[in-house]
């Protein structure tokens, strides 16, 4: 009987044991796989204009030799739109990534430049990467060319997104300033439509500019609505919004006069457009 009992216990004790193990390997693979191949690819076009769908028109070659700064901040938790002033970058270390430096010209495909961090970001944190503009040039981040990352929205100079596993890839376009604005003005104009292609009437549209400076109008009874003496060369980012609907945003680059802008139910829109309303 005694012996029996030993037997229990040890096999109670060497399955107990067993299993722990079983646990902490399973443990170390969630782990493991959460953490897979969490790596950020900035790249960067240094163009000389803005063209159709904010696409690089004439790459030069200004930066060619030169290392532009991408600042990483873990921003889980934090409010869009959140002053970069209030925020606390990743530390600059190879095992933090707090800094991504691009080298311009290094890649061989004009001046172009690009650069992937060591898989060291947690999947499902959101991050913000923020180009340190160089002298005399602006920046357009394109959440729109970004592959990789969830959610990815334009912030100022910088693009939030959620990571995943595999590269998060960022785009950001650099042009000239003296490119920006002239003493030009066009208009930008276009109709709120619901899902069955109908004009929504009293829709509040907001235009934002590159500085966040924004103007409001309200759609007519047929949904369409107009801004006038917007000065060209801008970067305008065109929104909706209604209590009955969300709306996609547009990115617009104003050269002239646009008149076909349309906002159509869904997507998400960005916090940015409506802080001041």
């Amino acid at each position: 009987m005694k012996n029996k009992k030993i037997n229990f216990f040890f096999g109670l004790s060497f399955f107990s044991a067993a299993l722990l193990c079983l646990v902490a390997i399973s443990s170390q693979n969630v782990m493991a796989q959460a953490n897979q191949e969490t790596k950020i690819t900035v790249e960067k076009l240094v163009c000389d204009s803005i063209g159709a769908n904010n696409t690089c028109n004439g790459r030069i070659d200004n930066l060619n030799g030169q290392t532009v700064e991408f600042i990483v901040y873990d921003v889980t938790g934090v409010a869009p739109n959140t002053p970069r002033e209030n925020l606390t970058p990743l530390p600059d270390t190879p095992q933090t990534g707090g800094v991504i430096r691009v080298p311009i010209g290094a890649q061989g495909n004009g001046s172009q430049g690009s650069t992937t961090t060591d898989n060291i970001y947690t999947t499902g944190n959101e991050y913000l990467v923020c180009e340190n503009v160089p002298d005399k040039f602006d920046t357009l981040p394109r959440p729109d060319a970004t592959t990789g990352g969830a959610n990815q929205t334009r912030e100022g100079d910088c693009i939030r997104f959620t990571a995943v596993p595999g590269n998060n890839k960022l785009q950001f376009i650099n042009y000239l300033e003296d490119l920006g604005p002239t003493s030009a003005h066009a208009s930008i104009s276009g109709r709120v439509l619901d899902p069955k292609g109908r004009g929504v009437a009293r829709v509040r549209v907001v235009v934002t500019d590159s500085d966040g400076f924004t103007q409001m109008a309200l759609t007519n009874p047929f949904g369409h609505y107009r801004f006038d003496n917007l000065p060209t060369g801008e970067i305008y980012i065109i929104g909706a919004f209604d209590k009955r609907y969300v709306f996609t945003p547009l990115v617009v680059n104003l050269m002239e006069d646009l008149t076909t802008q349309n906002l159509v139910v869904g997507g998400q829109y960005s916090d940015k457009l409506i802080k001041r309303f």
